[in-house]
């Protein structure tokens, strides 16, 4: 027979075995009160254990990793908001930015909420403070939202409102679809700031037309800049007219100032650049990598002493990776190698996810052959950064392995690459260099493995080998570049800039030049007056013996017409021609007219026991006149 529910005793009478239990039970039956509060705490307690467990999620359900939040997350995030907006309406701007940020980082996935935080820095925020929040938050929203063109819009709007042009190109050239004409105008302005005046040269013929460049008043102020640093003549004065009114003008003053600074570095006059930095100075607007600019301006018209001074008293905190780079490079530029190599250990975990700047750091430790540095750093890359990319486990691992196999401790590197091998690699930058290195140290099937894993899904993609020869280039990784360019000439035979850049590298290395003059010969028949092409071609000849027809190549060459790069290769050719003629007085006029910024290390260590050898040989710095070789 079925029973019922058990009465309020009988179910007491189940906890008989323990009294306290019983007497506890009995009471929450039978005493409405006790039951009451009894309830009110566990419902109490359940709210508390929401609060504080992080269990909404606040990214895309796709997203990885996911963010999560709780519930005072979320209140905090909102109390934060109407202080911050609070502190707007009273015009206390530097408090309502700080404030707001607070609101951001409790409600991180909160996309509107960012975005108006993102607005709010453009137009109050302080590029010398918030540089590094803008960065962060700017690539943190593109993430979110998967780079969508309104949001691109708004992020490259305030990296260019701060100043930080490199990075606007970074992103609007990592893009595949067509720019909206707004990002366009972007692109070319910042192309100019960045100094690629050839390339603004190009876009603007293209945006000339366009209602979004014509209502621009910047756009117009950057073409009068190039107009004044870039052509002769009435037009040049005139723009360069408009520019210096623009300097009197509080909403472009800034812009103005930052242009001139672009104009005279291109024109080598480091006056009209100091007048230009110390007005940006005085207004608190000027970039660290303005005044390493300035430095490298100031030593390669010989005054290193006065760009070490310089840089000593403007060496502030570096705002982003790419300017933490720059800092140690100009330190190092300047004889000053250990500074180099402290600026990368104190600034290197602040953008622990960039990849160039641990290879910037490996790289130096390398040059400076401190292997036991070096096995240091690759130990904390694969123990202490596995949270940011395993890349870095990879990349610690392998720089780990290098500086013992250096070391002369054979079974332990083997132990560190054994390590690397089943790690897939997809950071282009530090697989590339992985594999070239394990090469290199005579580790084929490995750098094999590393190529295999990187190259997956770029294997045949020109695109790609594109980017790595173009980051080689800027962190003049001479090893790198080779590697790169080589196959991207195998996947574009006949492509005359596969051919010229895998032949310039090929030069700026010195190996190979009998390779390198069979592919200038290969792009001179395709086109015969292109700049580059000839001057590769001198330089091949040159490296290969063939002064005399070297020197007819040149002469064939009118000065006047080159850029800076183009003048410099040219004087480089000039130079390995004196050299080689053992006409040591017109070599050593010519090695005071290049400059070394613009040089590979292989180059400047080439130059410089060059040099040893022409003062062993001759004292002579003042050459006499000739028609053929540099002023």
């Amino acid at each position: 027979m079925h029973r019922g529910l058990p009465t309020k005793d009988e179910f007491a009478a189940r906890f008989a075995r323990h009294p306290w239990a019983e007497q506890t039970v009995l009471v929450f039956l039978y005493d409405r009160r006790f039951r009451w509060v009894i309830i009110l705490a566990a419902l109490v307690a359940l709210a508390i254990t929401l609060c504080l467990l992080r269990i909404w999620r606040v990214t895309p359900p796709d997203f990885k990793p996911p963010v999560r939040i709780n519930v005072l997350d979320l209140f905090q995030s909102r109390s934060l908001l109407r202080t911050a907006r609070e502190h707007l309406r009273k015009r206390q701007y530097t408090e309502a930015v700080h404030t707001w940020a607070m609101a951001v980082s409790n409600d991180p996935g909160n996309t509107p909420l960012l975005r108006e935080y993102l607005g709010l820095l453009a137009e109050y925020g302080d590029p010398r403070v918030e540089a590094r929040q803008a960065i962060r938050h700017t690539n943190w929203l593109l993430m979110l939202t998967r780079t969508n063109l309104a949001d691109l819009e708004l992020t490259s709007s305030l990296l260019q409102r701060y100043r930080l042009d490199d990075l606007v190109l970074q992103k609007l050239e990592a893009i595949e679809t067509p720019l909206s004409p707004a990002l366009q105008v972007i692109k070319a302005k910042s192309t100019l700031l960045m100094g690629d005046a050839m390339a603004f040269a190009q876009q603007q013929a293209a945006l000339l037309n366009l209602p979004e460049a014509a209502a621009d008043p910047e756009f117009a102020l950057c073409q009068d800049a190039f107009r004044a640093g870039w052509t002769e003549g009435t037009t040049a004065v005139d723009a360069q007219s408009r520019l210096d009114q623009a300097k009197e003008n509080p909403n472009l003053m800034l812009l103005a100032h930052r242009l001139q600074l672009v104009i005279s570095h291109h024109r080598r006059e480091p006056a009209a650049y100091g007048k230009a930095l110390e007005a940006l100075d005085q207004r608190s607007a000027s970039r660290l990598s303005d005044h390493l600019l300035f430095c490298q301006l100031l030593r390669t018209i010989g005054e290193r002493e006065t760009a070490i001074q310089h840089l000593h008293a403007h060496a502030f905190a570096p705002r982003s990776a790419d300017e933490t780079v720059l800092l140690a490079r100009c330190y190092y530029e300047l004889g000053l190698p250990d500074e180099a190599r402290t600026v990368l250990q104190r600034f290197a975990p602040e953008f622990a996810e960039a990849d160039n700047l641990w290879l910037t750091y490996a790289n130096l430790l390398i040059d400076q052959k401190r292997w036991n540095d070096l096995a240091d750093l690759g130990v904390r890359l694969h123990t202490t950064l596995w949270r940011a990319h395993f890349d870095f486990v990879a990349f610690g691992h392998y720089i780990e392995g290098y500086a013992l196999q250096r070391l002369g401790r054979e079974s332990q590197a083997l132990q560190a690459f054994d390590r690397l091998s089943p790690i897939p690699v997809t950071s282009v930058l530090l697989g590339a260099k992985i594999a070239a290195g394990l090469e290199e140290l005579g580790h084929t099937d490995r750098a094999q493995r590393v190529l295999a894993s990187l190259r997956q899904h770029a294997e045949h993609d020109p695109d790609y080998w594109h980017l790595v020869a173009r980051t080689a280039y800027r962190l003049r990784d001479t090893s790198l570049l080779v590697y790169a360019t080589g196959a991207l000439l195998r996947l574009r035979p006949d492509h005359p800039a596969a051919l010229q850049d895998h032949a310039a590298a090929l030069l700026t290395s010195r190996t190979l030049p009998s390779e390198a003059i069979r592919y200038t010969f290969l792009l001179l028949e395709q086109q015969p007056d292109l700049l580059g092409a000839r001057l590769n071609h001198a330089a091949a000849l040159a490296q290969n013996q063939r002064l005399t027809e070297a020197r007819k190549m040149l002469e064939t060459i009118d000065p006047a017409s080159l850029n800076a790069a183009h003048r410099n290769a040219w004087l480089q050719v000039w130079f390995e021609i004196h050299f080689q003629e053992r006409d040591y007085p017109h070599a050593l006029a010519t090695e005071k007219l290049i400059d070394r910024h613009a040089l590979f290390p292989v180059e400047t260590r080439w130059l410089d026991d060059s040099l040893e050898i022409v003062r062993r040989h001759t004292g002579a710095t003042n050459p006499p006149p000739s028609t053929s070789s540099p002023p």
